[in-house]
């Protein structure tokens, strides 16, 4: 693991299905999480996390956050 990767958690609090993808990133994450799920991934600190709100094979962009404010300390 490369010393500029932080372990980091997001955690779907909205009331639906959310589909996270990891951008700026060599690292491939694209997984959809459940209401109330979590997924840990590893990621350089100026990643962006994508979250799109997923309903009905269609998908919005909720937020775009930097992984340097998802780190686990």
């Amino acid at each position: 693991m490369a010393s500029s990767q932080l372990h980091c958690s997001y955690t779907n609090s909205s009331d639906g299905p959310q589909v996270v993808r990891l951008t700026n990133s060599d690292i491939g994450l694209e997984k959809i999480i459940e209401p109330g799920m979590s997924v840990d991934f590893r990621s350089e600190r100026d990643s962006i996390l994508e979250v799109h709100d997923f309903q009905y094979l269609t998908s919005t962009l909720a937020a775009r956050i930097e992984c340097g404010c998802l780190a686990l300390t």
